[in-house]
């Protein structure tokens, strides 16, 4: 009886199935590959690193004009008294 209702149904049902069996595939894709991220430690470790040094790099370059500034500034305060 199951037979003749799957064939009654014909190939509507039959597309619907595979495309929910299909968007099922790619849920299951998506989240192994966050799981495999997640899992990933030494990536995820150089990941944070390159981004903190890519915040950090302006401070220091707008540091060390400044301390340049300041060295330069001392400098000349020195020559003029002289």
């Amino acid at each position: 009886m199951s037979q003749d209702t799957t064939r009654a149904g014909g190939n509507g049902e039959r597309e619907q199935l595979v495309a929910g069996i299909e968007q099922s595939r790619q849920d299951l894709v998506r989240t192994v590959r966050a799981l495999s991220a997640k899992v990933d430690v030494p990536t995820r470790v150089r990941g944070r690193a390159a981004e903190m040094r890519e915040r950090t790099r302006p401070a220091l370059v707008y540091g060390a004009a400044g301390v340049c500034a300041a060295a330069a500034l001392l400098a000349l305060s020195r020559r003029k008294r002289s």
